[in-house]
C-alpha cells in the first residue's frame, strides 16, 4: 500500500493470480522472450528473480505479462496522469534493455507475474511519490555497484546484470565498482533513474529541506541504505538528490 503525504489517497496492489505472500527484496523481474519459452519449455528454476526465495508451492499456472499489458494496468489505475506517464516511461526503459540483451523485439519481452508485480509496485510507488511532491528534476550521485555474480532464472550472471549494464551504458550513468560481492544496482533501480532523466552532476549549492532513507535486506560491508534529499536550488524548485 502507498499512502499519500496528505492522507487523501491509498493505492492497493491485488495480484489476483497469487494469494500467497512473497518474502523477497523487490529485485528485478524475471524476463524472457517468446523464444525463451519455446527453447526452455518453461524449464527454468523457480527462482523468479535475483535472490528471491519462494517457499510456496506453484500450483497456479505460470503467468507472464507483456509490456503492453503492464502499460494498460498502469493506464487504468487510479493514479494521476503525470504519475502514469512517469511509471510508463520507466517500465519502457526496462523492457527496451531486456529486449536488447535477449535479442528480440520489445513487445516479445514478457515479465513473469511475480517480477512484474514487484516492479509495478516499486515503479508506480516512485511515480506517485515524485508526482505528489511536485518534483521536477532529479540529481544522483554515481551508482555504487558490487562485483561477482548474481543468481538469475537463466543461471549465474555477472554483476552488473546484463540489463542493468545496458541501461547504464545507454543512459551514460556514472558508476563506481566496489569490493562488495553481489548486486547493488538492479535493472529496476537503474531504470528509475534513467526514466527520470537523472542528472549525475550535482548542483554546486543547495539547501536541504528534507531527508528520507530506505534500507535493503542484503548484507554488505557498509550500511545498505538509499538516502534521498529534497533540496532547493537557486531557481527555488524542489529537487531530490540521491546518494
Amino acid at each position: 500500500d502507498v499512502l499519500m503525504d496528505d492522507g487523501s489517497h491509498d493505492h492497493h496492489v491485488h495480484p489476483h493470480e497469487h494469494d500467497h505472500e512473497h518474502g523477497h527484496d523487490h529485485e528485478h523481474p524475471h524476463v524472457h522472450s517468446h523464444e525463451d519459452e519455446h527453447e526452455h519449455d518453461h524449464g527454468h528454476s523457480h527462482e523468479h528473480s535475483h535472490e528471491h526465495d519462494h517457499s510456496h508451492s506453484h500450483a497456479h499456472p505460470h503467468v507472464h505479462r507483456g509490456l503492453s499489458e503492464i502499460l494498460t494496468i498502469i493506464d487504468h489505475s487510479a493514479i494521476t496522469p503525470n504519475a502514469k506517464t512517469i511509471a510508463s516511461r520507466i517500465f519502457k526503459v526496462i523492457a527496451q534493455a531486456e529486449a536488447s540483451v535477449h535479442g528480440c523485439d520489445i513487445e516479445t519481452v514478457h515479465f513473469h507475474e511475480v517480477g512484474a508485480i514487484d516492479s509495478i509496485v516499486d515503479i508506480v510507488s516512485t511515480a506517485i511519490c515524485l508526482d505528489n511532491l511536485g518534483i521536477e528534476k532529479v540529481y544522483a550521485s554515481p551508482l555504487f555497484e558490487g562485483t561477482g555474480y548474481v543468481k538469475c532464472a537463466h543461471g549465474l550472471m555477472p554483476v552488473p546484470a546484463p540489463a542493468t549494464a545496458k541501461i547504464m551504458s545507454e543512459h551514460h550513468m556514472k558508476v563506481k565498482i566496489t569490493h562488495n560481492q553481489g548486486e547493488m544496482v538492479t535493472p529496476t533501480g537503474a531504470a528509475i533513474l534513467a526514466g527520470l532523466d537523472a542528472d549525475f552532476t550535482l548542483p554546486d549549492e543547495m539547501v536541504i529541506e528534507k531527508t528520507g532513507m530506505g534500507a535493503g535486506k542484503k548484507e554488505f560491508s557498509h550500511a545498505n541504505l538509499l538516502r534521498v534529499h529534497m533540496i532547493e536550488t537557486e531557481d527555488k524548485k524542489k529537487r531530490p538528490a540521491l546518494h
